[in-house]
């Protein structure tokens, strides 16, 4: 009687065991057919709470990312303007160097030709803007533009970077749509007044010279009459015109107090200015010469500002693309998550397909055996 149980009882553990393998291998595979489709109800309430949340973070991120794109553009847009603006200056630079060799005579030549650099220096400046935007030409005001995105809790923070600052002042909007570029970092080029001293300065200065070179021809003329004649007549003439010159010459009140004075006007002269004065060719070369001195400072100190603005642009795409190559970084990692999250039950659901597979093909394997063992229990028990 116990061996009818037993062999009962194997016989239906050998039946039943395919049917529940088969069971289980459907609803493996029916859940994983359903790819992103979550059957599990607690599954699904968790990607319902994790996984829009990500989509929606890395759809933020997106639009973040478009953001610090427009605001590089537009750095990029004032880089350009900076090289120009560099590249204008050099020109116009080798231009004032060449009057010293050229002469008086050309410099109204040359007037014209700086004329034509500075007004495309102003082109450039008012062709930086970007989606009516410009951020060299607002004053030197510092601007934010997003960065980054990020949430603590419920909390949701749009981290900033800031563009633009004093060393990209190149002018501010008037209200007529115009750009003041007087009061920037080119004041030496755009200044407007700059030259209302200068005739009375030149006129003083030139005076003061010629009565020193009137003196100084005096005094060559004594000496030479002197060495031709030395009587006593000559020698206290040459001796009278000598101290003069001698006290003059020490006295920085006349010529030196002229000259540094006519500098100072020289100095304040913008390159604006500068073209639309008249009369250049009759300058006499010690004039001339002091105010092309003070136009070459200028546009030394001009393209030292430059050079600055140049590195301050550079040090801001830099930044820009660090933060732009994170964002997107960002955005990749949140993407992957999302696929990691699906994958996850994927790859669960395949590994216990698997599983079952492989008990399916033993029990196949088993089952002969089985058999064979109850066919020779019945034969036993029927003896």
């Amino acid at each position: 009687m116990a061996i009818d149980l037993f062999t009962n009882q194997s016989t239906i553990a050998v039946l039943q065991t395919p049917q529940s393998i088969d069971i289980h291998s459907g609803r493996a595979q029916n859940q994983r057919k359903t790819d992103l489709q979550v059957c599990n109800t607690s599954d699904h309430a968790a990607y319902e709470s994790i996984s829009p949340m990500m989509k929606y973070d890395s759809a933020t991120i997106v639009s973040i990312v478009d953001a610090i794109k427009q605001n590089k553009e537009q750095v990029e847009v004032a880089k350009t303007m900076v090289d120009f603006t560099k590249d204008s200056l050099n020109t116009i630079e080798k231009l004032v160097v060449s009057a010293y060799t050229k002469g008086s005579e050309n410099l109204s030549k040359i007037q014209v030709h700086i004329a034509e650099h500075v007004k495309n220096i102003s082109y450039a400046i008012a062709a930086a803007a970007v989606n009516a935007r410009n951020i060299v030409a607002n004053g030197g005001v510092k601007v934010k533009i997003p960065s980054s995105y990020r949430h603590e809790g419920l909390t949701i923070y749009v981290d900033s970077i800031e563009i633009g600052g004093p060393e990209l002042n190149f002018g501010v909007y008037n209200l007529d749509g115009t750009i003041d570029m007087s009061k920037g970092i080119l004041k030496n080029i755009f200044n407007t007044n700059t030259a209302t001293n200068f005739d009375t300065a030149k006129m003083i200065f030139d005076t003061v010279q010629k009565a020193f070179q009137k003196l100084k021809d005096a005094l060559i003329q004594a000496k030479i009459q002197y060495t031709a004649d030395p009587s006593w007549a000559h020698k206290i003439a040459y001796n009278d015109v000598q101290k003069v010159v001698g006290n003059n010459a020490k006295d920085s009140g006349v010529l030196g107090k002229a000259k540094a004075e006519f500098k100072t006007v020289t100095d304040g002269i913008s390159l604006v200015d500068f073209v639309n004065m008249r009369d250049v060719d009759q300058l006499s070369p010690e004039i001339r010469n002091t105010l092309l001195k003070s136009l070459q400072s200028n546009i030394h100190d001009s393209i030292a500002s430059i050079l600055i603005a140049k590195a301050k642009i550079s040090s801001m795409i830099d930044l820009i693309d660090i933060q732009l190559e994170f964002v997107k970084t960002l955005v990749e990692n949140i993407d992957s998550n999302i696929r990691t999250l699906v994958d996850v039950n994927m790859n669960a659901e395949s590994a216990r397909l698997s599983a079952l597979q492989i008990q399916k093909h033993l029990n196949t394997q088993t089952s002969p055996l089985a058999n064979q063992n109850i066919y020779h229990t019945l034969a036993l028990s029927q003896k």
